[in-house]
């Protein structure tokens, strides 16, 4: 019995080393996954770093060259020297509105004519309640704001010169 004891005790006692050396590699193992996973995260955050570092550089450079944009824009409406040419560069925006005014004047006039053809409106408080909606007040605000509000405008960026 004390044979079979010692046997199994030898045998054990020299499968100790390898089962360490086993166990040692395993976790060797894990922890080389591990750390290429911590690795490949690093990477993933650093490359994702970068992207956003050149997005932020890229919408610098657009927003440098919108204003360059911007500076030309208004260097090129610096008056030339020559009469006609400034008055007509002057006469650009002032024209457009009068043609849209005419133009929406127009519409409105055959919408007003159509109502009393069609008997829809029988006075003419009727046909303007009618003609006059939330988008003619919008459009009516918007142009008044833009001629008058730029006058405003203009006259505090004066002032505070």
């Amino acid at each position: 019995m004390l044979t079979i004891l010692g046997g199994l005790l030898g045998l054990i006692t020299s499968a100790l080393p390898e089962a360490f050396r086993w166990l040692r590699a395993r976790q060797d193992h894990a922890h080389e996954i591990r750390m290429t996973e911590l690795q490949i995260q690093a990477q993933a955050a650093t490359a994702q770093q970068r992207l956003e570092e050149v997005r932020v550089e890229a919408e610098a450079r657009l927003g440098e060259a919108m204003s360059r944009e911007q500076v030309a824009l208004i260097e090129a409406q610096r008056p030339t020297g020559i009469r006609w040419i400034d008055a007509l560069s002057a006469s650009v925006r002032p024209i457009v509105t009068y043609a849209f005014v005419l133009m929406y004047a127009a519409v409105k006039t055959a919408q007003y004519r159509t109502l009393f053809n069609e008997r829809v409106a029988t006075t003419w408080a009727e046909a303007i309640a009618t003609l006059w909606t939330g988008e003619d007040m919008a459009v009516f605000m918007a142009v008044i704001s833009y001629w008058f509000g730029a006058r405003a405008l203009a006259r505090h960026r004066q002032g505070a010169n």
